[in-house]
């Protein structure tokens, strides 16, 4: 399946409720030469106002970034910290959520999502041939196919109408 981090408990419960032991984690996206992971989350614009409102949003703003604050950011939400910092203070926590953790180890293979008005569609594009590929014990001589069409629909959605 296909899905992002703050799904992993509800995988978990799901696996547990299904009494299935299977042993399972998290993979980037499949290419030709690595895989790639796309993280997606906030992000934060400042806006121009009066120094004192620009002054008062760049302190909230570090003050969201704090390390502390960053942890519990994971903890509420199961996303990625936006700084590594916050790592630190979450050993407890990926101890108990070995998939997550494995997701914290494929950030070298991160990429910025496309930006291109289509990337909406064409994330869950991707999502759907992904599970084609892994539902249907896909032969390995067959995953190109797969891949070509994905790339040609993707352009197909990227075209302005």
């Amino acid at each position: 399946m296909s899905g992002d981090l703050a799904e992993l408990p509800l995988v978990a419960a799901a696996m547990s409720r299904a009494r299935n032991a299977d042993e399972w984690t998290v993979i980037p996206f499949p290419g030709p030469q690595t895989g790639a992971l796309i993280p997606y989350g906030p992000s934060y614009s400042l806006l121009s106002a009066a120094p004192e409102k620009q002054l008062a949003a760049w302190l909230f703003v570090r003050w969201v970034l704090s390390p502390e604050n960053q942890a519990m950011w994971v903890l509420a939400t199961g996303s990625l910290p936006l700084r590594t910092s916050a790592l630190d203070a979450l050993g407890a926590y990926r101890a108990v959520q070995p998939q997550w953790d494995a997701a914290v180890g494929l950030l070298a293979l991160a990429q910025n999502p496309p930006e291109l008005a289509s990337w909406r569609q064409v994330r869950y594009l991707l999502e759907d041939g992904t599970q084609s590929i892994f539902r249907t014990n896909l032969a390995v001589e067959k995953i190109p196919n797969v891949l070509a069409e994905m790339d040609a629909l993707a352009e197909e959605l990227g075209k302005s109408p």
